[in-house]
């Protein structure tokens, strides 16, 4: 029986994941737990990135989730910070800002200041100025630095009063 080493692992879970091998995949993963051995961190990083590519977000986020249940938040910042990026490549930002939320709240996951940051600039190109707000708050309770540029365009391009003051 044969067991890939990590770095193999990653790229035969991004080809299958990406594919959208979806039963190959889950395969790979019960193959690997069955061997004793647990998928690394980079290896889940590579199917979340893998469905992500292959379009299927709802598969990708199910990937993370899994990720965190087994392996917990300590390692998940960058396979997190791959996930949000699809979102918002497929202007879904808003989507993104839930999952960050939900997960920051159930899981106490701490996404990356840059994850934060392009999270927040995709927000305010597709509409969703509350939940950039929102972010900040996030942000500073973290202990990361206020990131307001991206407002000040925003507010002096298309935002009003109101949202000057907020």
């Amino acid at each position: 029986w044969f067991v890939a080493n990590g770095h193999l692992q990653s790229k035969i879970a991004f080809q299958l994941s990406s594919t959208g091998k979806k039963d190959e995949a889950s395969e790979l993963m019960e193959n690997v737990e069955a061997s004793g051995s647990t998928l690394d961190h980079r290896t889940w990083a590579s199917f979340i990135e893998g469905h992500c590519v292959a379009g299927d977000f709802d598969k990708a986020s199910d990937c993370f989730k899994q990720m965190v249940e087994k392996e917990g938040v300590s390692s998940a910042g960058y396979a997190f910070h791959i996930l949000v990026n699809a979102y918002c490549q497929k202007n879904r930002a808003i989507e993104a800002c839930t999952l960050l939320v939900e997960l920051l709240n159930i899981e106490q996951l701490k996404p990356w200041h840059i994850t934060y940051k392009e999270l927040i600039s995709k927000l305010l190109v597709q509409g969703g100025f509350q939940n950039a707000l929102s972010l900040l708050v996030l942000m500073k309770n973290q202990g990361f630095p206020s990131f307001v540029d991206p407002f000040i365009e925003y507010v002096s391009k298309s935002g009003t009063g109101d949202d000057a003051i907020n």
